[in-house]
Parts: structure tokens; C-alpha cells; sequence
């Protein structure tokens, strides 16, 4: 039988190792969580049958508190409750959360197969041999259009297809007959701005994927009075404070994605324009 002077002794020994690498996760890591689901419960324990101690909306920011999954499917967080204003911790599945404004792999395709190239596939890829086609042509690629119409000297032919879970219209721009440039504009406004930003970086990610590391990769301020929260980024965007854009050069086309907005409202958009 264990003396109970021993038993105490162990028991503080227990409880500060557990303080000990709570602390040291905290130093380690701090990236940021955002909810991607309606809703989303954070347990107290790693556990799907433990105790809910709180209901994140969708667009909610966590901390990661550890690099560490737990069970390989939880995440160590830290949050300010949306009723006390409290900073909670908890577990949260992973189901429920996507990074958010974590560095991006690199991946470059130079050098890869062709089959290994094929196997990249994304709704928003135009391939290199769509430029100069006609209009006739992109019809029977398409099929018909919702929207037809003349703009500072250019032909567009309008598509609207469901991209990424978001409504998107599509427009093909056409010069002397040819196609010369295509724009992606994702009209859907999200009701957590700072879900923009994970789909921004989900397409920029796609884009890496095919056309490699971007030439020009900016994130810009025009008022930089939210730079330092970052729960704040999507406002800060919807104001027009802040803006983001990359660029590629895909053969004859420059390809450029943009998350700018001004008066509330957010614009993301991936362009295309033959340059050659």
C-alpha cells in the first residue's frame, strides 16, 4: 500500500507535467484554426462521448495550442467564448476545422511526368490549348451560355457553375474572334469574412499545384489599424483595408487571383489573360 504522503507527492508530479507540456505546446505553436462546418463542438476531453463545453459557429478563430493530435483525430485549442468573452480550452475534431493563414507547400510540377500532370484537375485549369479558340468552339465545350453581351471592345460568353461550394460566374472574353482571357468571380457572399480567405488560399493552393511557386505573392494594407488581430482580417478586407493577390505566367497567359473588397463587400476573383 502506498503511503499517502507518496501518493500526494505523485499526483503534484502528475498535474505539473501536464502544465509543463501544455506550456510548452503554447510556445511551440499558435498557428490559427478557423470552424468550416455549421457548427462545431469543442469537447473537453479528446473524445467524441466527453463532456461539449462550448458551440463554435462557422467563421470562428482557435488557437493551435499543439502540434500534437490526440487519438489522430482532435485538436489541442485555445478560443474566446463567444458568450463570456473567456479565453476556453479544448478539443475540437478535425473534421470541423481547416489552417488558416499557414505557409504554403510549394509544390512545382517542372520535371514531373506527363501522366503525373494529367492527374492535377481542378474546375478553375484552362489549359493552354483554349486560347485562340472561337466562340463556336467554347459553345460545344460548354454548351450554352447564360449571358451574352459586348464590354470595352470585347465579346463575352457568361457560364455560372458551382465552384468549391461557392456560386460562380465565369466569363470567357473574346477579341476579333479569339479567345484572349476567361475571369472566375465568385459572387457568393460568405457570412464569416474570414472565410474568403481560407478559399482564397484553397484556389491559390490549386494554382501553386499546376503552375508552381507564383512571381508575385502580396499581402497588402491600406489601413493597417487590423493588422494585429487577426479575427479581424475579413473585416479589414471587406473595408478595403487590406487586399491579396498572386500571380502566375501559364504559357501565353498570365493567370492572377485576387481578394480585395470595398463597402462591406468581398471580391474573389482568378483572371486569365493571353499576353502574347
Amino acid at each position: 500500500m502506498i503511503p499517502m504522503g507518496n501518493k500526494v507527492i505523485r499526483i503534484v508530479f502528475f498535474f505539473a507535467l501536464v502544465l509543463l507540456a501544455q506550456s510548452v505546446f503554447s510556445i511551440s505553436s499558435g498557428k490559427k484554426l478557423i470552424v468550416v462546418s455549421n457548427q462545431a463542438p469543442v469537447y473537453l476531453e479528446p473524445d467524441l462521448k466527453s463532456t461539449v463545453i462550448a458551440m463554435l459557429d462557422k467563421g470562428s478563430i482557435l488557437t493551435l495550442s499543439s502540434e500534437q493530435k490526440f487519438r489522430r483525430i482532435f485538436n489541442y485549442v485555445y478560443f474566446t467564448s463567444q458568450k463570456t468573452g473567456c479565453t476556453k480550452s479544448g478539443y475540437i475534431h478535425d473534421s470541423y476545422v481547416d489552417k488558416l493563414f499557414n505557409v504554403t507547400k510549394v509544390i512545382t510540377i517542372q520535371g514531373q511526368s506527363q501522366n503525373t500532370k494529367n492527374s492535377i484537375k481542378s474546375d478553375l485549369y484552362l489549359d493552354q490549348s483554349l486560347w485562340s479558340m472561337n466562340s463556336a468552339q467554347l459553345r460545344n465545350l460548354r454548351g450554352e451560355p447564360i449571358h451574352e453581351g459586348q464590354s470595352q471592345g470585347y465579346s463575352i460568353i457568361g457560364y455560372r457553375q458551382t465552384i468549391m461550394d461557392r456560386e460562380c460566374l465565369i466569363g470567357f472574353y473574346f477579341e476579333g474572334g479569339r479567345l484572349v482571357g476567361a475571369k472566375f468571380s465568385f459572387v457568393e457572399q460568405r457570412d464569416n469574412k474570414n472565410q474568403n480567405i481560407v478559399d482564397y488560399k484553397k484556389i491559390k493552393e490549386l494554382m501553386i499545384q499546376k503552375y508552381g511557386k507564383p512571381e508575385e505573392d502580396n499581402i497588402s494594407w491600406k489601413d493597417a489599424v487590423h493588422k494585429d488581430n487577426i479575427e479581424e482580417w475579413g473585416n479589414a478586407i471587406g473595408m478595403g483595408h487590406l487586399k491579396y493577390s498572386s500571380k502566375w505566367r501559364n504559357g501565353r497567359a498570365e493567370v492572377l487571383l485576387q481578394l480585395a473588397g470595398a463597402d462591406e463587400e468581398i471580391s474573389l476573383e482568378l483572371t486569365y489573360k493571353v499576353t502574347s
